[in-house]
């Protein structure tokens, strides 16, 4: 039957056939099957009832007549197989005790006898004579045993043996008289349970007929209500099949949409970040584009190598509350949360359906207590900023007045913008170093070129005047001195060019290690720019140990790291100003320090100085950034470390340490 795609026609043509196939049907026909369903259920029922009953009564009779007779008809043999064993026990050994044994069994027995023939013609008729038989057989050999005397006295043992031999032949059939009887009652038993068993398979073989019957009763009756149904089956398949395509149309067109929509604003998005190189407007634009696309408010924080936490951007769908936000206030501090510094240590986006409390209450502004209430976050995702496999910053995305959930899908989007956002960043930024590199390589090599050119145009200078006017003799080692310096300069000034080049590509510093007397060595350095300290009125002073201290180290080398440490002092120390030159033994190592009352180094330029080329605005055109690197190469080749502490207007100390020979008690002495 061919049904029409219309749901509502299906329907009508269903009804329609479901009349054709119900009206000619005659009453008896539906009557008739169905009377004989009843009757056959009826009979189903009571069958089992009828069976149940009569195997109650055969398993009632086994278990209180046929059961028990044969355990007592068992004891009864067992206690006259007994007496035989009494007699002998009571002949040889003439002992009381046996006699009061063989009384005892004897009256078991009356009393064993006095159970039984009460059921004995309930258990069966063959089971009462048999129990008569056995009666008689015993009072034969209870009358013999008296008779012979066997029980009251002791016999000779020819006497005995004989007498013996004459009764027993009753003591045997007595005994045989009560195997049979327990036969019997095996019988019984027997008997009862194949009635059972007869009576079960009976009820099975009906129990089937009659189902079976009724099943092609039910069948038969069945047959139009299945035709009926199939056809409103067929009708309710098809409204449901229109139903379900036109939900999965739906669904469809709607994801189709979906994901045209967010591929759209990722493209919108993708061109907003990358139409800036400033990282701080990205970090705006992303926050301006998470929110109200995403979220209610949006925080974007800064994280630092070591780990800590700046708010950097910030935007939120109502403008009150974005001044509110907006207005100058100490950044809330929560990287100490668990929570967060453990999304610091393994980055990873996170959804939250409901804020903790320690969490709520960092959100907003840190000089207002009831921050958490203004902005009343409900649910919030947490999105890293991943840059090179490091993160760089985190993104909080809130929901609060619009009650948004959360989704995947949100957060997979979420995700996707965070990483366009990152990579964005990171571009911006590596071209600010790229631009920075290339002016302070632009200046170092300005620098560089000015430095070889002062000692090239001396030497140039001067061997030509010497050429052109040779000057008198007493004069030619004065001028050849002045040549040998600016010489001196220039490869001085190479060797650094090259030892950075070196430490650059990854490799050490060559040294060449010896004993040195840190007192010696340190009066050499200082020597050396004691003068330079006096012509700046500039108080020079060194404390080593009282007691010899010996390092193991490169003396030329150690001369170089500690002369850049010290010239670098004098340099930044204004007149009148102090520098300080002290060791200290420290356990296995000698640590060298400097320190001048400087202008000092801002804390975010710590990490910087021992960069090649690196110089601070205020010391640009100064030298050529090289010292400190270099420095640093030495004592690391040395197996040793260097560091600075530094306070703004304060000074500055570098610390370097150096491995000891010896271990020497320390002791400050002035120089």
């Amino acid at each position: 039957m061919r049904m029409s795609n219309d749901p509502n026609t299906a329907m009508q043509e269903a009804a329609r056939q479901l009349d054709r196939l119900t009206g000619p049907v005659q009453s008896w026909r539906r009557l008739l099957p169905l009377a004989f369903i009843i009757l056959s259920l009826f009979a189903l029922v009571l069958l089992p009832l009828i069976v149940r009953q009569k195997t109650r009564l055969l398993r009632s009779e086994m278990e209180t007549y046929v059961g028990p007779a044969e355990l007592l008809v068992d004891d009864f043999q067992t206690t006259l197989s007994s007496e035989l064993s009494l007699i002998i026990a009571f002949q040889a050994t003439e002992q009381r005790q046996f006699q009061t044994s063989y009384q005892s069994a004897v009256d078991e027995e009356a009393r064993t006898y006095a159970r039984l023939k009460p059921i004995a013609g309930r258990i069966s008729p063959e089971f009462q004579d048999r129990l008569e038989t056995l009666q008689l057989a015993q009072k034969r050999w209870h009358s013999s045993v008296t008779t012979s005397e066997f029980i009251r006295r002791s016999l000779p043992s020819p006497i005995f043996l004989y007498q013996l031999f004459q009764v027993h032949p009753l003591l045997s059939e007595t005994l045989s008289a009560a195997e049979n009887l327990k036969k019997e009652a095996r019988a019984a038993m027997a008997e009862r349970q194949e009635a059972i068993a007869a009576t079960e398979q009976r009820n099975v073989r009906i129990s089937l007929t009659l189902t079976f019957l009724a099943l092609i009763s039910a069948l038969l009756v069945a047959w139009l209500g299945r035709r009926m149904r199939l056809l409103a089956e067929e009708a309710q398949r098809q409204r449901g099949e229109a139903v379900r395509e036109t939900d999965r149309a739906n669904e469809a067109r709607a994801a189709a949409e979906a994901a045209e929509k967010r591929a759209a604003f990722l493209a919108d998005a993708s061109r907003e970040l990358t139409s800036t190189l400033d990282q701080q407007a990205i970090l705006v634009r992303l926050s301006q584009l998470c929110v109200p696309q995403l979220a209610d408010f949006c925080l974007i924080d800064d994280v630092s190598v070591e780990g800590d936490i700046s708010r950097v951007a910030l935007a939120h769908r109502k403008e009150a509350k974005q001044a509110w936000l907006d207005q100058p206030g100490a950044t809330p501090s929560y990287g100490a949360l668990p929570l967060i510094r453990d999304l610091i240590e393994n980055p990873r986006m996170i959804m939250l359906g409901e804020v903790p409390d320690d969490l709520r209450s960092c959100l907003g502004r840190a000089d207002r207590a009831d921050s958490s209430s203004i902005l009343e976050p409900r649910s919030l995702m947490i999105v890293p900023l991943i840059a090179r496999n490091q993160i760089t910053g985190l993104v909080i995305l809130a929901s609060a007045e619009s009650r948004r959930p959360f989704t995947d899908v949100d957060l997979q989007l979420a995700q996707e913008l965070a990483l366009r956002a990152a990579l964005a960043r990171d571009n911006a930024r590596l071209y600010s170093d790229s631009q920075q590199a290339v002016r302070s390589r632009e200046e170092i090599l300005a620098i560089v070129s000015h430095d070889l050119r002062s000692p090239l145009t001396t030497i140039s200078v001067t061997t030509s005047m010497m050429l052109e006017m040779p000057p008198p003799p007493e004069e030619i080692p004065e001028n050849l001195q002045v040549i040998r310096t600016s010489a001196k300069q220039m490869a001085r000034l190479i060797t650094d060019l090259l030892d950075v080049t070196r430490i650059d590509s990854g490799h050490r510093l060559p040294i060449d290690p010896q004993p040195i007397e840190v007192d010696r060595f340190i009066n050499e350095v200082t020597g050396v720019f004691r003068p330079q300290a006096q012509a700046r009125r500039i108080t020079l002073t060194s404390s080593v140990p009282d007691q010899p201290v010996v390092i193991d180290g490169d003396h030329d080398r150690l001369v170089q790291a500690l002369s850049n440490l010290v010239g670098n002092a004098l340099k930044f120390t204004p007149e009148g100003g102090t520098v300080s030159i002290k060791v200290e033994s420290q356990e296995s190592q000698a640590v060298f320090s400097v320190s001048d009352n400087g202008p000092g180094i801002e804390a975010e330029n710590l990490n910087s100085i021992f960069e090649p080329y690196w110089q601070m605005k205020r010391t640009a055109r100064m030298g050529a950034g090289l010292g400190l690197p270099i420095a640093r190469g030495i004592i690391e080749a040395h197996g040793g470390k260097i560091w600075v502490e530094s306070s703004p207007e304060k000074g500055t100390t570098f610390f370097f340490s150096v491995p000891l020979q010896t271990i020497a008690t320390s002791a400050a002495s002035s120089i």
